[in-house]
């Protein structure tokens, strides 16, 4: 076949694949989003730029990975392309464990300590976190003092309060001294020490919380088998 014809053959056969990818058919006109609990299907899609003219091969993965920085509640986001028009999302969602309290308002983490929101008030029965200073944030990313002692100290102990689901029953959190740490239940002040066996620190108040509401828990000497029960004075 002379090299003349073949050429021409595939540039029809080129301009017709691009002509079929113009038809509306590719045109997305099914979203499936999945794991979304702050943010509404319409916020996604918003971000997302998504509508009836959207074509389905223009949204890569690094597009709806790019809505973290709008979006700081996502974690993570997976797209799944179901051709010629329908896309799922299945979003990963960072969990609110505390607040700090800033400027008037409060900070919101996550137990990585990435700022998900600030607001006046709290909007979620979450610990109120003391002992922590900071100058200066970003929503939607990690907290300036990270890498400080007290901080590291936080992030164990919010992993292990969400472990345990007590996230929402501890109503303070202080850090402010690493070797005497204090969690706070209503009228119970439960003394910690430090964060050396703070989850085996956490068995034993829920085994005693729920029977002694009130006064100071010490449960800094475990180790030796015993917890103090002081009434408030």
């Amino acid at each position: 076949m002379p090299q003349k014809k073949i050429i021409v053959i595939t540039f029809i056969i080129v301009l017709s694949f691009l002509l079929v990818l113009v038809l509306p058919v590719w045109n997305i006109e099914n979203i499936n989003i999945e794991g979304n609990n702050y943010y509404t299907d319409d916020d996604i899609k918003i971000i997302l730029d998504l509508n009836k003219t959207t074509h389905i091969l223009t949204l890569s993965q690094s597009d709806v990975k790019n809505i973290k920085k709008k979006l700081p509640f996502i974690k993570k986001i997976y797209l799944d392309k179901i051709l010629p028009n329908t896309i799922n999302l299945n979003i990963i969602e960072r969990t609110p464990l505390g607040y700090i309290p800033f400027s008037g308002g409060y900070i919101i983490l996550d137990e990585e300590g990435y700022v998900l929101a600030h607001h006046e008030q709290k909007i979620e029965k979450l610990p109120i976190i003391e002992g922590i200073k900071i100058n200066k944030f970003l929503v939607g990313e990690k907290l300036i003092p990270a890498e400080d002692e007290e901080f590291i100290v936080l992030k164990d102990i919010l992993n292990t309060l969400k472990k345990y689901n007590l996230q929402e029953e501890v109503t303070t959190i202080n850090v402010s001294d690493t070797e005497q740490i204090h969690l706070y239940i209503n009228s119970l002040d439960v003394i910690i020490g430090d964060i050396k066996g703070f989850e085996q620190k956490v068995r034993w108040l829920i085994g005693i919380y729920d029977t002694y509401t009130i006064g100071v828990l010490d449960l800094s000497m475990i180790e030796n088998g015993s917890a103090i029960l002081k009434p408030l004075e």
